[in-house]
């Protein structure tokens, strides 16, 4: 599944990502983010899906303050948070948390680590003790922890869809790796 996902990315979006920048023209950066993510059951892969994210207007907002220091109140923030939600929701720009956010079960928006991978790549990756029986199928990236929400922004979302739910029970373990690429 995931060959499969590097080989459409390759064939698909990498020849997107060498087209000419005009000369007299804005920088173009593109940024694509996706979500890994895989249930395991008695420390056997049970299920396994990856997906792209899509940016919120507070995740631009966000980014463009990194990139030129702008000064905005989320300078100082990095976005290394992962969030669950069951929600059906259609993914909305406007979105600064997830519909119904988990907060329980072992599943609530939790820090993730880094790993940088390369120029312009890394992993941030959480593991999740699931410790009671919750669905996810929407995941998101912030840049701050829930206790501080309303405060707290979601950078990115990833509605994977009723194919895609995770039928969690305790005991499981719910590994969410987000995959940046600058290009």
């Amino acid at each position: 599944m995931v060959l499969l996902a590097v080989v459409i990315t390759l064939i698909l979006v990498v020849p997107m990502l060498f087209q000419p920048v005009p000369s007299s023209g804005p920088t173009v950066v593109n940024i694509i983010v996706h979500t890994w993510v895989r249930q395991y059951r008695d420390g056997v892969l049970i299920s396994e899906t990856y997906h792209p994210m899509t940016m919120t207007t507070a995740g631009k907002d966000w980014f463009a303050d990194k990139l030129f220091n702008s000064g905005g109140t989320n300078i100082t923030l990095y976005a290394m948070y992962i969030g669950c939600s069951a929600a059906t929701d259609v993914f909305s720009a406007a979105w600064t948390t997830l519909p119904s956010e988990i907060v329980a079960n072992g599943v609530g928006r939790a820090l993730a680590a880094w790993a940088d991978t390369g120029t312009g790549s890394g992993n941030l990756t959480k593991s999740f003790s699931v410790s009671g029986t919750q669905s996810t199928q929407l995941y998101g990236l912030y840049y701050d922890t829930y206790a501080n929400a309303p405060a707290t922004t979601l950078i990115a979302a990833e509605q994977q869809g009723a194919g895609a739910v995770k039928n969690l029970l305790s005991g499981d373990t719910l590994t969410m790796t987000i995959q940046p690429l600058v290009a």
